[in-house]
C-alpha cells in the first residue's frame, strides 16, 4: 500500500520537530487524517498514521488544526473498530494523550467514550 509508505515516511520526518510544522503547512495533517477514516480496517496502515499523528500533535498548532480536522472522532472510531490489536490501541491512546494538551481537545476527549474501549 503505497498509504502505508507514505504514512511510514511522515511518521519518521515528524520524528524532528523542525519538521512537524512544514508537514503541517503541505497538507499531511489532512492526509493522514484522510488515510485513518479510508483505511479503517487495515491495521498496519491505521497504527502508522497513528504513530505520525502522535508524532506531530507535540506542536501546540497542529494539536489545534487536528482538532479542527475532528481527528478526536477519527481516533474513537478507528480504536471501536480494531478492539483486538493492542499496538494500535495503545498508539491511540498515546495519541488521545497528547491531543488531551489542548483544552478543547480534552473535553472532547472526555465525552467521548474512548476510554471504554
Amino acid at each position: 500500500h503505497i498509504q502505508l509508505a507514505g504514512a511510514t515516511a511522515l511518521a519518521l520526518l515528524s520524528k524532528v520537530a523542525s519538521h512537524r510544522q512544514v508537514i503541517a503547512r503541505k497538507g499531511g495533517l489532512k492526509l493522514l487524517t484522510l488515510a485513518l477514516r479510508q483505511h479503517r480496517l487495515i491495521v498496519p496502515i491505521q497504527r502508522v498514521v497513528l504513530k505520525a499523528l502522535f508524532r506531530l500533535s507535540f506542536n501546540d498548532q497542529n494539536r489545534t488544526k487536528l482538532g479542527e480536522l475532528k481527528i478526536v472522532n477519527e481516533v474513537v472510531e478507528t480504536m471501536r473498530v480494531n478492539p483486538g490489536s493492542g499496538p494500535l490501541q495503545r498508539m491511540a491512546i498515546l495519541c488521545l494523550m497528547q491531543l488531551a494538551k489542548n483544552p478543547k481537545l480534552k473535553e472532547t476527549i472526555t465525552q467521548s467514550k474512548a476510554l471504554t474501549y
